[in-house]
């Protein structure tokens, strides 16, 4: 049980809306203060049916009944409410209460207006009873509430759990003893929902709903959404999945392992295969059912309410909206057109997403709408009529206002899976193997337009791609040597030419990621929990939406590039991933939080679809590899340079003189450094052919002789014990030889420090 009374008092109260108390009080004292005569009269009707002092009620405003104000059974009934004594008996409160809503009800509806006006007889309940009640105005907040101060449901209606949920608030703060206290009760109510909602609900990159008024209560559902592509690809569906779920949560109910669950599945329907059973387990947990706990599964909240009996639309639609892909994009254009056909409705759908070649994936989604009461279809195929129910009407309310905005579509996706999701097993993963594609494959795609102008040997792409496949995953080389030799170039690359091959756009498929050298710990990679935030949030990185990527989709390739991997020391920041990548069990930590954070799980299972590239440079600024590190990566050394192939692949980039003459000059510095290690690699090269080829009005040697001082001396340093005398006195020479008077005098300036300290470095 929660400290209610230190909730109430430390935190509620100094929040109070002051602004707030005082129109709900003055709703109240109206409404209380009415002599008969009064309250029957038709304009106090109507203000009472129409009373916002206690709440906004977002699309329940559209829910109007005029036709009640002057209906004497109505009146007869709300004026009962007003002055009906209560018992003392919680529960007989409760139930009384419940069937007077349900009553009232049935008299304005359908007569009045063949929807039911909910949210406008909870406000209704507030100013008639306001010590009985909390300002909760539909059904899902109210369970919420219920769940968090542990009342049991009883197998009570909406009302009667909001009343008895007041009682264990009346009972931890205390028998009210003012309006103000009365109101003050049902108003606190409304801030612990916004802190579940808050801890429950929070998304990454999501965009809430916004409140009408800040910390004042509403119907309106506050449904939030993940962009596009952070949400799941489609939702698998089979016949009686609704069931099949709760019959899962049920058998959890005091924990089972994954075997006993897909057995119970298999139970209840033999007619599906294994994978379609895990499938089911899968879908539990993604759609917050169950959670995965030391090896045993165990209903979330929202799985609790299924058990409970609660509507499957309010604990699953936010969810749906939140995390599957097209969910909120079909409710939204039911909301605008009414009713469409189920064929319009999916070929709209592939258009928000061109992967969907088939129907597929939307017409799934339908049914779930469907069996979720959220519409109601009228015929069959193609051409059926799919319209939304008043749920379903009320759920579209809640759609945030930028729903289908460009990063809630995919329509720059193409040519992938048309269902990722649809083989889900265990904690959201595929049951399928990852099967990679083969060298030939990869070197046809180096041949592209894209790609051909990287100078990588096709010896150097074999042993890189053969490194990548020896260990089932432990995918994870080393790029060592000298800077600009195009290591980094090389992991992009891979990834492109991998993606291509199987048909994947690469830029979902990688992250580059820049180590920094104050990385002493995961979280630059695996990201942290804000522990100032209330409730806690999680700061997310790139490198972490990759890794949960690939555990949602382990039959595709992703690829994470961590760029100057030693600038910080590996063991300290790398530890949790050369833990986790051996053995087939292995798990990542990410938090030390026994549930998720924002929807970060505290583990989740090494991807085997992963492979890590890390380029390495070896100066005097970065740190050394432990043997941990190097035993788990293959390491290849990246020293030399084809200044030969590079200088073909340049062809096109300036005119074929400029290319000729940049060429002949940068072979022979490099021949002349090399010795000492001090030479360079193809960034130089790109550079300094960029830097000749652009229109100065400049002689050419000029610009050549500054782009060589810019570019190719600066990284010269070093001691006289050396090759490196050599190396300057023979760049020297070079430099006099085409007319690059400025190099050359630094490169004698620097021989003549080098000779007089014994050390020597270019800005010296």
């Amino acid at each position: 049980m929660p400290d209610i009374k230190a909730i109430y008092e430390h935190q509620f109260l100094p929040s109070r809306n002051a602004e707030w108390m005082t129109s709900y009080r003055s709703a109240v004292e109206w409404a209380q203060s009415a002599d008969e005569t009064t309250f029957r009269s038709s304009s106090f009707q109507k203000r009472l049916w129409e009373v916002d002092g206690v709440s906004t009620i977002g699309p329940g405003e559209s829910v109007s009944v005029p036709g009640a104000y002057g209906d004497p059974s109505v009146v007869d009934a709300l004026w009962s409410l007003r002055n009906w004594s209560a018992p003392n008996d919680p529960k007989a409160r409760a139930l009384y209460l419940d069937s007077e809503f349900q009553k009232i009800l049935s008299l304005v509806s359908p007569r009045y207006n063949k929807r039911r006006p909910s949210a406008r007889l909870v406000r209704i309940l507030c100013v008639l009873r306001p010590f009985e009640v909390v300002c909760l105005m539909d059904p899902r907040r109210t369970v919420q509430f219920r769940q968090w101060v542990e009342q049991p449901r009883h197998g009570y209606g909406f009302i009667a759990q909001n009343v008895l949920a007041r009682q264990v608030v009346r009972e931890a703060l205390g028998v009210e003893k003012s309006i103000e206290d009365a109101i003050s009760y049902s108003q606190f109510a409304w801030f612990v929902w916004e802190l579940i909602d808050g801890r429950d609900n929070a998304t990454i990159g999501s965009n809430e709903a916004e409140k009408d008024e800040p910390g004042r209560a509403t119907d309106a559902p506050k449904l939030v959404m993940l962009p596009a592509a952070m949400q799941r690809k489609g939702m698998f569906y089979v016949s009686d999945n609704l069931s099949l779920l709760l019959s899962v949560v049920r058998a959890a109910e005091n924990g089972m392992d994954r075997d006993g669950l897909v057995d119970q599945v298999g139970e209840d329907a033999p007619y599906l295969n294994l994978g379609s059973r895990r499938n089911v387990i899968a879908q539990a947990v993604s759609l917050n059912l169950l959670h995965l706990e030391s090896g045993t599964y165990h209903p979330t909240s929202s799985g609790r309410g299924l058990l409970e009996g609660e509507s499957p639309a309010d604990m699953l639609t936010p969810t749906f909206v939140r995390t599957v892909f097209g969910f909120a994009l079909i409710l939204g254009d039911l909301r605008s057109s009414s009713k469409l056909q189920r064929g319009q409705i999916a070929k709209t759908s592939q258009g928000y997403y061109p992967r969907w070649t088939s129907e597929r994936a939307p017409n799934a989604l339908v049914a779930w709408m469907r069996d979720l009461a959220l519409v109601h279809i009228e015929g069959s195929g193609r051409g059926a009529i799919v319209e939304l129910t008043e749920a379903g009407e009320y759920w579209a309310s809640g759609l945030p206002e930028d729903y289908n905005s460009s990063k809630h579509l995919l329509v720059e996706e193409r040519s992938e899976d048309p269902l990722e999701s649809e083989a889900l097993g265990d904690n959201g993963e595929l049951d399928e193997m990852f099967v990679p594609i083969t060298v030939d494959e990869l070197l046809s795609r180096f041949e592209s337009e894209a790609l051909r102008r990287l100078v990588f040997s096709e010896s150097q792409l074999r042993l890189v791609h053969g490194a990548l496949h020896s260990a089932d995953g432990k995918r994870f080389i080393l790029l060592a040597g000298l800077s600009g030799t195009g290591k980094t170039s090389l992991a992009s690359a891979y990834a492109k030419a991998y993606c291509d091959a199987r048909g994947l756009v690469v830029t979902r498929h990688y992250a580059q990621v820049s180590v920094w050298p104050d990385w002493t710990d995961p979280s630059g990679l695996l990201g942290f929990i804000n522990p100032l935030a209330d409730p806690p949030t999680f700061h997310e990185t790139p490198a972490l939406k990759l890794l949960i990527e690939a555990t949602q989709n382990p039959t595709k390739p992703y690829f994470l590039c961590l760029d100057e991997m030693n600038l910080a020391r590996v063991e300290h920041y790398f530890a949790p991933f050369l833990s986790a990548m051996e053995g087939r069990e292995g798990r990542l930590p990410i938090h030390s939080g026994s549930e998720a954070v924002d929807n970060i799980p505290s583990t989740i299972s090494w991807p085997r679809n992963l492979f890590i590239i890390g380029t390495v440079n070896m100066d005097e600024t970065t740190h050394p590899f432990s043997d941990k590190v190097l035993d788990r990566a293959f390491t290849f050394e990246f020293w030399d340079i084809d200044l030969e192939a590079w200088r073909s692949k340049a062809s096109d980039r300036a005119t074929p003189s400029v290319v000729s003459n940049v060429a002949r000059v940068l072979s022979a510095l490099y021949a002349a450094l090399l010795p000492a290690r001090r030479h360079f690699g193809y960034r130089t090269c790109d550079e300094v052919l960029g830097f000749c080829a652009v229109e100065t009005g400049l002689p050419f040697a000029h610009a050549l002789d500054a782009a060589v001082l810019a570019k190719v001396l600066p990284k010269v340093r070093g001691d006289a014990s050396g090759l490196l005398p050599k190396a300057l006195s023979d760049a020297a020479e070079i430099c006099r030889a085409e007319g690059l008077h400025r190099s050359e005098a630094k490169l004698l300036q620097m021989q003549s420090s080098l000779s007089a300290n014994g050390i020597v470095r270019f800005w010296s």
